[in-house]
This record gives structure tokens, sequence and C-alpha cells, in this order.
């Protein structure tokens, strides 16, 4: 009989209840949004802090350049409320090589506004979207 070392159940067991915790809406998986020349558009929202209810919310996006060539991206996210742009990021720029995907914070693609709570995003009211995207062929990325 194969043996079980504590320090692997243990593991084991604190990973099953960090996922019978986490709140429902706490995606995991990206939602495919929108494919803007030839850049396919994906999202999901978080917590700043899993742990806590009341912790601001963050959009991460995922973009993949389904091109045969190299582009370049620029564009600005925007947080609306009825309608009304409440919160506009700085502007994005990135190089994408052919097939290429790029997430979340390590890519400077999370966005998040002190005035956007969970609520805010759950209602009607909400939405977000880009202020602008822009995709222009380039020869290489640096």
């Amino acid at each position: 009989m194969k043996k079980i070392s504590i320090k692997s159940l243990s593991l084991t067991i604190i990973m099953l209840l960090i996922s019978f915790c986490l709140p429902a809406d706490a995606q995991i998986r990206y939602s495919e949004t929108d494919t803007i020349d030839g850049i396919t558009i994906m999202y999901r929202w978080q917590r700043s802090n899993i742990f806590k209810q009341d912790s601001r919310t963050i959009l991460n996006l995922r973009l993949i350049n389904t091109n045969d060539h190299p582009v370049n991206i620029s564009f600005a996210v925007g947080f609306y409320k009825s309608a009304i742009l409440v919160h506009e990021s700085e502007d994005i720029n990135k190089c994408f090589a052919p097939g290429q995907s790029k997430r979340g914070g390590p890519a400077g693609l999370r966005f998040q506004s002190e005035e956007i709570t969970i609520e805010d995003i759950e209602s009607d009211i909400f939405d977000w979207g880009f202020t602008y995207f822009d995709v222009e062929k380039t020869d290489e990325c640096p």
C-alpha cells in the first residue's frame, strides 16, 4: 500500500477548504467578450483580497493576438455607471507577437477603481468597456 505523507495530505485539505470557502463570484476562468482587428479580448473579475468580502474588485484582461503578424495595441479601460464614465485607466500600449497571449497583473492588464464595488459590477447600471482600442500592424515587437 502506498504511503501518503502528512505534508501532502495537509496541503490537499487546505486546497479543498480554500476552494469551498471561495465565493461563487470569484471567477477562475476568463469570459470572452469580443474580437477586434484580430485581438481576442477576454476578462474576469476578482476581489483584491479573496478572503475579504468587502474588498475592491479587479478587472483582469486577457488579450490574444490571432493575427499572423505582430501588432501594437493601444487602449484605455472605462468603468461606467448608468452610462456615465466614472473611471478611466491610464493609456496602455502593448506589442504582441503573432499568436501571443498576455493576461492579468504580470502583463499590466489589471484594472481597478476605488469607486467600484462587487455590488456595482453585479448591478444592471454598471458596465465596462474601452474608451478607445487601436490595433496597428508592426514589423516586430521589441
